[in-house]
């Protein structure tokens, strides 16, 4: 009789096994007996409307756990049973799945047949990454309770749990939704569901699949991060470039360490926009990539544009100068380095501009970078920046730095282009005085 009866036993326990493994069979109903028409056995807690007590359910659901204690007060004003189980979820979400326990059981005891009681229970088990403990939970609240949106809501988040079974807690989910449109704690793992499906789609190269499900997310959890990254890579897979920047410049600007990804993004924007025979677009974007921290290497054809369109800049901005329009001028050097940050064309235009308008101080900061620049890059200035730094000192009423710059050069470049024009300069500044 013993072999009999152990072939029973192993063929059984392999069949659960079966089903709980199985993506497509629930196994909360796999180890439970067949419900057919499940009676309405519920016997719920009231459910409290005051904003206080939706504060706390938002504050918990979101995981804001110190928000959460700030509102825990409002505890003590709600039914008990209700109280008991928004008391384990925040027990939960403070790491204190202990205490989370005891006051399910507690829950339990009290009102056995409040489907919240074993949702609460199952999701709990769920986060704590417990599957097995959560299906028993919903079984017995089948059994307990009957058919409830909450244990709708509760297998929803167990099989988004599971690999695999994001699309089928997305179903669960969407029917606790629609049984009960003011069910609490729905948002979160329904926005969870979507990012997870939506995933899934981009996966499988369905971009417009993927967007629906991406804008459900974020829309559902407009704070959390994964979602609104998500929606950024979903609209930019569907070539919309403009608002998947948005997305992720919001986040950085709520202080999210996403700066090198949004530079990469202007980058791919820009790349786009290039494609779409959009110059002017392409070149804000290399313009952005670049003040987030790309370097030229890394911006390749967009470093090149950028210097192109700096240079064509300055050179309108020469013309302008010669016709004595140093507004233009002006405009036009300040253009240039803002596309080019470092070119020493444009910072030499708009110092001589500043100059010419008495600005000694502009101009002086700026020569002194364009002089600077030249010497760690060896590069051979067409003109003696360093005589009109000189002139600019000397007119700021600063003649002791003036000597310095011209004595700087002569040591420099002895043999240099312009050392008459230096020593001439030279001497008429005013003597040194005593001790200079």
């Amino acid at each position: 009789m013993r072999g009999p009866v152990r072939t029973r036993v192993a063929a059984a326990l392999a069949l659960c096994v079966a089903a709980a493994c199985s993506h497509d069979a629930d196994p909360a109903a796999a180890r439970a007996p067949e419900v057919h028409a499940a009676p309405q056995l519920a016997v719920r807690t009231p459910r409290s409307t005051d904003p206080d007590a939706a504060g706390l359910r938002r504050s918990i659901e979101r995981g804001r756990v110190d928000e959460a204690h700030a509102r825990e007060a409002v505890l003590a004003r709600l039914d008990p049973g209700e109280a008991r189980v928004l008391a384990a979820r925040l027990s939960a979400i403070s790491g204190r799945i202990v205490d989370a326990i005891r006051e399910i059981e507690a829950a339990r005891k009290e009102r056995p047949a409040d489907p919240d009681v074993y949702a609460t229970a199952a999701e709990i088990y769920a986060a704590a990454g417990k599957l097995d403990a959560g299906w028993d939970e919903v079984k017995a609240g089948d059994a307990a309770c009957g058919s409830a949106p909450e244990l709708l809501r509760a297998r929803g988040v167990l099989w988004i749990s599971r690999s695999g079974g994001a699309r089928k807690g997305l179903g669960f989910l969407e029917d606790a939704r629609r049984a009960d449109a003011e069910l609490p704690f729905v948002d979160r793992p329904l926005s969870q569901a979507h990012l997870l499906v939506g995933k899934e789609d981009s996966a499988a190269h369905k971009p417009k699949d993927a967007l629906v499900h991406a804008r459900f997310a974020a829309s559902l959890d407009p704070e959390d991060v994964d979602a609104r990254r998500f929606l950024s890579e979903a609209l930019v897979l569907n070539g919309d470039f403009e608002p998947a920047v948005a997305e992720i410049q919001t986040l950085v600007d709520r202080g999210e360490p996403l700066v090198s990804e949004l530079a990469l993004l202007h980058k791919k924007a820009g790349i786009a926009a290039l494609l779409e025979h959009d110059r002017e677009r392409a070149l804000r974007h290399f313009v952005s990539a670049r003040k987030l921290g790309l370097t030229d290497a890394e911006l390749a054809t967009g470093a090149r544009l950028l210097g192109e369109e700096a240079a064509a800049k300055v050179g309108l901005g020469v013309e302008a100068y010669k016709a004595g329009d140093l507004a233009a001028a002006k405009a036009r050097s300040k253009e240039a380095l803002e596309l080019e940050p470092d070119g020493i064309q444009a910072q030499n235009l708009l110092a001589v501009v500043l100059f010419k308008e008495s600005d000694y101080a502009g101009a002086i900061a700026l020569w002194r970078v364009v002089l600077e620049t030249a010497q760690k890059e060896d590069l051979a200035l067409p003109e003696p920046v360093h005589l009109n730094l000189a002139r600019a000192q000397e007119l700021s009423g600063d003649a002791a730095a003036a000597r310095t710059t011209l004595e700087a050069y002569l040591a420099r470049d002895p043999s240099g282009p312009w050392v008459a024009d230096t020593r001439a300069a030279l001497a008429l500044l005013p003597p040194k005085k005593t001790g200079d």
